[in-house]
């Protein structure tokens, strides 16, 4: 059984054959802010086990792997962006189901996905450590 790894602050992950998404997720990601990591499609698990990064982008376009996703959330808990060029209801749920956090339709707009990735960001580190608090009238 494999140890299962939580993310941590060592960037984003970007896992895609295509060089040219590469290149642009990478600039617009250091733009942002943000450390970047890039891993050729499936390539993708074996750089989470070594570098354990905050965010995985993973395009579904370009992957050899339709169980990427799978095998990402069978070693960590790590957010996952999921890309791809597919329209279809279907193909959005399956990657949702599969365990993806958000799904970005190419082509994209870069703002639009930079505020998604800040989001699952947010999400993610937002309740970390804390304990959850109810409140119900005077209690």
């Amino acid at each position: 059984m494999s140890k299962r790894i939580k993310a941590t602050d060592d960037g984003i992950l970007v896992a895609t054959d295509d060089p040219q998404l590469q290149r642009l997720l990478k600039s617009i990601s250091e733009a942002d802010g943000r450390q970047v990591l890039r891993a050729a499609g499936v390539a993708a698990t074996i750089q989470m086990q070594e570098y354990h990064p905050q965010l995985v982008v993973f395009d579904l376009d370009v992957s050899s792997s339709s169980n990427a996703i799978t095998e990402i959330r069978h070693l960590s808990d790590v957010p996952v962006v999921a890309l791809s060029s597919l329209r279809a209801e279907a193909d959005l749920v399956n990657a949702l189901d599969l365990g993806a956090d958000d799904y970005v339709q190419k082509p994209f707009r870069i703002a639009e996905l930079l505020a998604r990735l800040r989001s699952v960001l947010q999400h993610r580190f937002r309740g970390r450590d804390e304990e959850p608090v109810f409140c119900f009238g005077p209690l």
